[in-house]
């Protein structure tokens, strides 16, 4: 009995895109206190994220069309990459509507009475 799973290869963009989206969550909790201070810690993680997405999305429509193995890890990137983008654009939002909403008290602070 020769197990034929076992002879498939590993489809390379399930691979990538798994690895890709799992360092931009890890860099997306290790840069979350710093992007308050350093904006363009913002752009590694969601660029990454997205790249995951991408590659998940991809490697997930070849795995079924070739029949290689990497399912479960294109799942898994594509999942990786929509959490740390919603996440990213959360954290946008955020600080945007704190900027908006500081703006009015900004003007008052600097009117001379």
């Amino acid at each position: 009995m020769s197990n034929n799973a076992g002879s498939r290869n590993l489809n390379s963009l399930a691979r990538n895109g798994f690895i890709f989206a799992l360092i931009a969550a890890a860099l997306d909790v290790l840069l979350f206190p710093v992007m308050w201070f350093l904006p363009v810690a913002v752009f590694i993680p969601i660029g990454l994220g997205i790249s995951g997405l991408v590659m998940g999305h991809r490697g997930l429509k070849r795995v079924k069309q070739s029949g290689e193995r990497g399912r479960g890890l294109a799942i898994a990137a594509i999942v990786l990459g929509y959490i740390v983008v919603g996440l990213v654009g959360l954290l946008i939002a955020i600080a945007i509507l704190a900027f908006l909403l500081a703006l009015p008290r900004l003007g008052q602070m600097t009117e001379v009475n």
